[in-house]
């Protein structure tokens, strides 16, 4: 491994760069070590970068490893109705932790094959974790300045989020020259189940290819950064994602951002 990437958002600390302790964890002692956030969509973004990495002639082997204790943003004291309802997101987070290692293929029919990357900044304000206060609004009984919990104005965020994704997901395939009958398995972050239930109606013919989508937010919560490399792992173990598998990753996050990438496993 010459290059590592870590891209979680609940870092160990602010400095160093999480990939610092990581890379001394598994032995990479002389890799090339950077963080990488951009919320939910940090592991598929530090993906991008490592294949141009290798691409670029940058990097040989590129390791992107993630880890979240998003337990930590749960709101367990909300004070008012408003603080409750923006902060039901956050019952539904997991932790968790995941990794992808990057190198190059021999094989020119294999790898990533297209990829689209889309936001909407002005939507930021849907879904806040770990916000820091004015100096003048410290925490009454800590004198902290950082609010770690999550909030959320769940309904606000789906429909930014959507109207990016699912542009960025017809995007992507029709510059792979892909029809969704011809996709093997789907990924997607998703937030919670009811995330995908609630986007199906909307995809019209589109929707067919939920059917493909591995799930895990069911059974272990919004895992952010992690959901994509915990799917993956689960599929591949379960003799679904093969090599020569077509796959499409999709990944909506907070901000609002949207990313689709076409691969062939």
């Amino acid at each position: 491994v010459d290059t590592l990437i870590f891209a979680g958002i609940t870092r160990d600390c602010l400095e160093p760069a999480t990939a610092n302790l990581v890379a001394e964890a598994v032995g990479a002692r002389n890799a090339r070590v950077f963080d990488l956030i951009n919320a939910c969509n940090s592991l598929v973004d530090a993906i991008d970068v490592g294949d141009s990495l290798i691409r670029s002639g940058k990097a040989e082997r590129v390791l992107v490893a993630t880890g979240e204790r998003a337990s930590l943003a749960i709101n367990w004291q909300a004070q008012t109705m408003e603080e409750l309802r923006q902060s039901v997101a956050s019952l539904v987070v997991g932790d968790g932790g995941g990794a992808v290692v990057l190198e190059p293929s021999d094989d020119p029919g294999r790898g990533l094959r297209a990829r689209e990357f889309r936001s909407d900044a002005t939507q930021w304000r849907h879904a806040i974790g770990g916000r820091f206060r004015p100096g003048t609004q410290a925490c009454e009984l800590c004198g902290g300045l950082l609010d770690r919990t999550f909030r959320c104005n769940g309904r606000d965020l789906f429909a930014a989020a959507f109207s990016l994704l699912y542009p960025t997901m017809e995007t992507v395939m029709a510059r792979t020259g892909w029809g969704y009958d011809d996709l093997d398995v789907v990924f997607c972050h998703q937030p919670t189940k009811r995330f995908v239930e609630k986007a199906i109606p909307f995809l019209g013919g589109v929707g067919r290819a939920a059917e493909k989508l591995w799930g895990t937010a069911e059974r272990y919560g919004n895992t952010s950064t992690t959901s994509l490399a915990l799917a993956m792992s689960e599929a591949e173990a379960a003799g679904k994602l093969v090599a020569g598998a077509k796959v499409l990753v999709l990944a909506p996050s907070s901000g609002v951002s949207a990313a689709a990438v076409t691969m062939v496993w």
